[in-house]
Protein backbone atom coordinates (compact mmCIF):
# COMPACT_ATOMS: atom_id res chain seq x y z
CA UNK A 1 0.00 0.00 0.00
CA UNK A 2 1.81 3.28 -0.83
CA UNK A 3 1.73 6.02 2.17
CA UNK A 4 0.87 8.77 0.09
CA UNK A 5 -0.96 7.44 -1.13
CA UNK A 6 -4.33 -5.62 6.04
CA UNK A 7 -19.56 -20.72 6.12
CA UNK A 8 -17.42 -23.79 8.03
CA UNK A 9 -16.17 -23.40 11.23
CA UNK A 10 -13.62 -21.71 11.99
CA UNK A 11 -10.14 -24.18 12.75
CA UNK A 12 -6.98 -23.32 14.10
CA UNK A 13 -3.59 -24.23 12.41
CA UNK A 14 -1.54 -27.00 13.39
CA UNK A 15 2.05 -25.70 14.04
CA UNK A 16 4.26 -25.81 16.71
CA UNK A 17 4.24 -23.17 19.50
CA UNK A 18 7.82 -21.08 19.38
CA UNK A 19 9.70 -20.47 22.51
CA UNK A 20 10.05 -17.03 24.21
CA UNK A 21 13.26 -16.18 22.68
CA UNK A 22 11.76 -17.17 18.95
CA UNK A 23 8.45 -14.89 19.44
CA UNK A 24 10.61 -11.70 20.95
CA UNK A 25 13.43 -11.83 17.68
CA UNK A 26 9.93 -12.19 15.38
CA UNK A 27 7.95 -9.31 17.14
CA UNK A 28 10.93 -7.36 17.06
CA UNK A 29 11.90 -7.64 13.63
CA UNK A 30 8.04 -7.60 11.87
CA UNK A 31 7.73 -3.97 14.04
CA UNK A 32 11.32 -2.40 13.23
CA UNK A 33 11.45 -3.44 9.47
CA UNK A 34 7.86 -4.72 8.28
CA UNK A 35 9.75 -8.16 6.48
CA UNK A 36 7.12 -10.73 5.93
CA UNK A 37 8.44 -14.27 6.17
CA UNK A 38 6.65 -17.11 5.62
CA UNK A 39 7.00 -20.39 7.00
CA UNK A 40 6.42 -23.78 5.29
CA UNK A 41 3.24 -25.39 5.89
CA UNK A 42 2.18 -28.29 7.33
CA UNK A 43 1.12 -30.86 5.69
CA UNK A 44 -0.36 -30.57 1.60
CA UNK A 45 -3.82 -32.12 2.48
CA UNK A 46 -4.68 -29.00 4.89
CA UNK A 47 -7.21 -26.77 3.37
CA UNK A 48 -5.17 -23.66 4.21
CA UNK A 49 -2.08 -24.95 2.70
CA UNK A 50 -4.23 -25.54 -0.64
CA UNK A 51 -5.22 -22.14 -1.02
CA UNK A 52 -1.67 -20.93 -0.12
CA UNK A 53 -0.83 -22.79 -2.97
CA UNK A 54 -3.41 -21.80 -5.13
CA UNK A 55 -2.73 -17.92 -4.23
CA UNK A 56 1.49 -18.76 -4.79
CA UNK A 57 0.51 -20.08 -7.90
CA UNK A 58 -2.03 -16.89 -9.03
CA UNK A 59 0.30 -14.18 -7.88
CA UNK A 60 2.79 -16.06 -10.39
CA UNK A 61 0.68 -15.92 -13.29
CA UNK A 62 -0.60 -12.56 -12.41
CA UNK A 63 2.92 -10.93 -12.57
CA UNK A 64 3.52 -12.82 -16.13
CA UNK A 65 -0.10 -11.30 -17.59
CA UNK A 66 2.04 -7.82 -16.19
CA UNK A 67 4.93 -8.14 -17.83
CA UNK A 68 3.30 -9.35 -20.75
CA UNK A 69 0.88 -6.11 -21.08
CA UNK A 70 3.52 -3.93 -20.12
CA UNK A 71 6.08 -5.37 -23.00
CA UNK A 72 3.10 -5.28 -25.50
CA UNK A 73 1.52 -1.56 -24.18
CA UNK A 74 -1.59 -3.53 -23.86
CA UNK A 75 -2.04 -2.85 -20.38
CA UNK A 76 -6.04 -3.28 -21.03
CA UNK A 77 -5.32 -6.90 -20.94
CA UNK A 78 -5.33 -6.80 -17.09
CA UNK A 79 -9.22 -6.22 -16.82
CA UNK A 80 -9.62 -9.44 -18.49
CA UNK A 81 -11.23 -12.27 -16.89
CA UNK A 82 -8.98 -14.03 -16.49
CA UNK A 83 -6.70 -11.69 -14.77
CA UNK A 84 -9.63 -10.80 -12.40
CA UNK A 85 -9.93 -14.37 -11.43
CA UNK A 86 -6.10 -14.02 -10.92
CA UNK A 87 -6.60 -11.42 -8.46
CA UNK A 88 -9.83 -12.98 -7.34
CA UNK A 89 -7.90 -16.21 -6.06
CA UNK A 90 -4.70 -13.85 -4.63
CA UNK A 91 -7.24 -11.85 -2.54
CA UNK A 92 -9.46 -14.98 -1.19
CA UNK A 93 -10.89 -12.95 1.47
CA UNK A 94 -13.39 -16.37 2.76
CA UNK A 95 -11.00 -18.97 2.10
CA UNK A 96 -7.99 -17.20 3.38
CA UNK A 97 -8.56 -15.12 6.18
CA UNK A 98 -12.79 -16.11 7.03
CA UNK A 99 -12.52 -19.64 7.42
CA UNK A 100 -9.55 -20.30 9.84
CA UNK A 101 -9.17 -18.82 12.74
CA UNK A 102 -5.39 -17.95 13.57
CA UNK A 103 -3.07 -17.90 16.60
CA UNK A 104 -0.03 -16.32 17.43
CA UNK A 105 2.23 -19.17 15.85
CA UNK A 106 0.72 -18.70 12.86
CA UNK A 107 1.84 -15.16 12.65
CA UNK A 108 4.81 -15.82 9.70
CA UNK A 109 2.17 -17.88 7.91
CA UNK A 110 -0.54 -15.12 7.81
CA UNK A 111 2.60 -12.73 7.25
CA UNK A 112 3.34 -14.23 4.06
CA UNK A 113 -0.28 -14.44 2.63
CA UNK A 114 -0.44 -10.99 3.45
CA UNK A 115 2.19 -10.26 1.17
CA UNK A 116 1.59 -11.93 -1.63
CA UNK A 117 -1.46 -9.95 -1.69
CA UNK A 118 0.81 -6.81 -1.49
CA UNK A 119 2.70 -7.90 -4.24
CA UNK A 120 0.10 -8.08 -6.41
CA UNK A 121 -1.03 -4.24 -5.68
CA UNK A 122 2.74 -3.29 -6.59
CA UNK A 123 2.43 -5.20 -9.75
CA UNK A 124 -0.69 -2.71 -10.63
CA UNK A 125 0.98 0.30 -8.80
CA UNK A 126 4.42 0.05 -10.44
CA UNK A 127 3.45 -0.79 -13.97
CA UNK A 128 5.37 1.78 -16.08
CA UNK A 129 7.32 3.35 -13.07
CA UNK A 130 10.58 4.56 -14.22
CA UNK A 131 13.54 2.33 -12.17
CA UNK A 132 16.43 5.01 -12.42
CA UNK A 133 16.21 9.06 -13.21
CA UNK A 134 17.20 10.01 -16.57
CA UNK A 135 20.89 11.25 -17.16
CA UNK A 136 21.17 14.75 -15.60
CA UNK A 137 17.58 14.26 -14.12
CA UNK A 138 17.54 15.97 -11.10
CA UNK A 139 16.64 13.08 -7.67
CA UNK A 140 13.01 15.79 -7.04
CA UNK A 141 11.94 15.41 -10.92
CA UNK A 142 12.35 11.64 -10.55
CA UNK A 143 10.54 11.05 -7.88
CA UNK A 144 7.44 13.43 -9.43
CA UNK A 145 7.37 11.46 -12.15
CA UNK A 146 7.38 8.09 -10.20
CA UNK A 147 4.44 9.39 -8.08
CA UNK A 148 2.28 10.75 -11.15
CA UNK A 149 2.63 7.50 -13.09
CA UNK A 150 2.24 5.79 -9.93
CA UNK A 151 -1.35 7.59 -9.39
CA UNK A 152 -2.10 6.98 -13.01
CA UNK A 153 -1.89 3.33 -12.04
CA UNK A 154 -3.75 3.71 -9.07
CA UNK A 155 -6.90 5.49 -11.06
CA UNK A 156 -6.25 3.02 -14.08
CA UNK A 157 -6.58 -0.09 -12.06
CA UNK A 158 -9.27 0.94 -10.10
CA UNK A 159 -11.62 -2.26 -10.83
CA UNK A 160 -8.02 -4.43 -9.84
CA UNK A 161 -7.72 -2.73 -6.59
CA UNK A 162 -11.21 -3.13 -5.49
CA UNK A 163 -10.27 -6.27 -5.49
CA UNK A 164 -6.94 -6.40 -3.88
CA UNK A 165 -6.36 -3.63 -1.91
CA UNK A 166 -9.17 -4.32 0.99
CA UNK A 167 -7.83 -7.76 1.32
CA UNK A 168 -4.65 -6.19 2.27
CA UNK A 169 -5.88 -3.82 4.86
CA UNK A 170 -7.95 -6.88 6.54
CA UNK A 171 -5.24 -9.49 6.14
CA UNK A 172 -3.35 -6.98 7.94
CA UNK A 173 -5.86 -6.21 10.85
CA UNK A 174 -5.20 -9.69 11.96
CA UNK A 175 -1.81 -9.37 12.97
CA UNK A 176 -1.96 -6.87 16.06
CA UNK A 177 -4.70 -9.25 17.72
CA UNK A 178 -1.80 -12.01 17.29
CA UNK A 179 1.10 -9.51 18.71
CA UNK A 180 -1.26 -8.64 21.51
CA UNK A 181 -1.87 -11.97 22.52
CA UNK A 182 1.86 -12.66 22.42
CA UNK A 183 2.52 -9.65 24.45
CA UNK A 184 0.31 -9.82 27.06
CA UNK A 185 1.62 -13.61 27.78
CA UNK A 186 4.87 -11.67 28.66
CA UNK A 187 5.44 -9.01 31.20
CA UNK A 188 7.52 -5.98 30.13
CA UNK A 189 10.59 -7.41 32.33
CA UNK A 190 10.24 -10.17 30.56
CA UNK A 191 12.43 -8.59 27.13
CA UNK A 192 16.08 -7.99 28.07
CA UNK A 193 17.38 -3.97 27.05
CA UNK A 194 18.66 -5.23 24.54
CA UNK A 195 15.31 -6.63 22.77
CA UNK A 196 13.44 -3.80 23.68
CA UNK A 197 11.68 -2.30 20.70
CA UNK A 198 10.93 0.89 18.94
CA UNK A 199 7.51 1.22 17.34
CA UNK A 200 8.41 4.23 16.13
CA UNK A 201 9.02 3.24 12.38
CA UNK A 202 6.03 0.56 12.36
CA UNK A 203 3.23 3.41 13.42
CA UNK A 204 4.50 6.07 10.63
CA UNK A 205 3.95 3.25 8.50
CA UNK A 206 0.51 2.06 9.58
CA UNK A 207 -0.79 5.78 10.06
CA UNK A 208 1.11 6.37 6.37
CA UNK A 209 -0.87 3.72 4.95
CA UNK A 210 -3.70 3.84 6.47
CA UNK A 211 -4.23 7.92 5.36
CA UNK A 212 -2.91 6.68 2.20
CA UNK A 213 -6.24 4.60 1.75
CA UNK A 214 -8.00 7.75 3.12
CA UNK A 215 -6.71 9.86 0.57
CA UNK A 216 -8.44 7.89 -2.36
CA UNK A 217 -12.12 8.46 -0.51
CA UNK A 218 -11.05 11.75 -0.77
CA UNK A 219 -9.96 12.20 -4.33
CA UNK A 220 -12.48 13.03 -7.02
CA UNK A 221 -10.56 10.94 -9.67
CA UNK A 222 -11.54 7.54 -8.32
CA UNK A 223 -14.72 5.88 -8.85
CA UNK A 224 -17.73 4.59 -6.55
CA UNK A 225 -16.97 1.43 -6.29
CA UNK A 226 -13.67 1.35 -4.88
CA UNK A 227 -14.41 3.97 -2.46
CA UNK A 228 -17.15 2.05 -0.92
CA UNK A 229 -14.60 -1.02 -0.73
CA UNK A 230 -12.34 1.38 1.04
CA UNK A 231 -14.62 2.64 2.88
CA UNK A 232 -15.80 -0.45 4.07
CA UNK A 233 -12.35 -1.93 4.83
CA UNK A 234 -11.15 1.54 6.89
CA UNK A 235 -14.13 0.83 9.25
CA UNK A 236 -13.84 -2.77 9.47
CA UNK A 237 -9.91 -2.37 10.24
CA UNK A 238 -10.18 0.65 12.71
CA UNK A 239 -10.02 -1.23 15.74
CA UNK A 240 -6.61 -2.87 14.58
CA UNK A 241 -5.33 0.16 13.17
CA UNK A 242 -5.83 2.21 16.13
CA UNK A 243 -4.49 -0.33 18.73
CA UNK A 244 -1.19 0.06 16.61
CA UNK A 245 -1.02 3.77 17.04
CA UNK A 246 0.09 6.19 19.91
CA UNK A 247 -2.72 8.33 21.15
CA UNK A 248 -2.06 11.17 19.17
CA UNK A 249 -1.64 9.80 16.22
CA UNK A 250 -5.15 7.93 16.56
CA UNK A 251 -6.46 11.63 17.24
CA UNK A 252 -5.05 12.69 14.19
CA UNK A 253 -6.59 9.98 11.91
CA UNK A 254 -10.10 10.51 13.79
CA UNK A 255 -9.62 14.40 12.69
CA UNK A 256 -8.68 13.34 9.12
CA UNK A 257 -11.94 10.77 9.01
CA UNK A 258 -14.54 13.08 10.41
CA UNK A 259 -13.46 15.55 7.85
CA UNK A 260 -13.29 13.28 5.28
CA UNK A 261 -16.89 12.09 6.21
CA UNK A 262 -18.50 15.34 5.92
CA UNK A 263 -17.24 15.72 2.40
CA UNK A 264 -17.95 12.01 1.03
CA UNK A 265 -20.69 10.49 -0.87
CA UNK A 266 -23.37 9.22 1.45
CA UNK A 267 -22.84 5.65 0.99
CA UNK A 268 -19.43 6.14 2.56
CA UNK A 269 -20.18 8.37 5.33
CA UNK A 270 -21.82 5.82 7.42
CA UNK A 271 -18.29 3.51 7.25
CA UNK A 272 -16.06 6.80 8.24
CA UNK A 273 -18.00 8.53 10.57
CA UNK A 274 -17.94 4.47 12.58
CA UNK A 275 -13.59 4.13 11.89
CA UNK A 276 -13.33 7.88 13.37
CA UNK A 277 -15.89 6.88 16.33
CA UNK A 278 -13.29 3.56 17.30
CA UNK A 279 -9.97 6.28 16.91
CA UNK A 280 -11.53 8.54 18.95
CA UNK A 281 -12.63 5.79 21.59
CA UNK A 282 -10.07 3.01 21.22
CA UNK A 283 -8.37 1.96 24.71
CA UNK A 284 -4.47 2.18 24.98
CA UNK A 285 -3.49 -1.28 25.29
CA UNK A 286 -0.49 -3.52 24.86
CA UNK A 287 0.56 -2.39 21.49
CA UNK A 288 -0.27 1.07 22.26
CA UNK A 289 1.91 1.46 25.12
CA UNK A 290 5.23 -0.06 23.63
Amino acid sequence: MQGRLPGTAPRALPVARPGAQRWRRRIAGWVVSGALALLAGPAAADALDDAGVAQERALLQFRLLVLEAGDAGAVARLARQDAMDLLARIADRRGLLEQVTYRPEDLDRLMGICRRAQDANNQLFQLGVPTAPAPGQLHEAFAVRVEEQMERNRLRFQPQLTVTLPFVMRCSAIMPRLLEQVLDTRAKQDLAESERIDPAPMRAGVQRGYLGVLRMIDVPGYGHDLKQALATALADTADATARMLSVPQRQAIAERLDASAAAAEVAQQAHLRKAAAIFHAAPCNALCQM
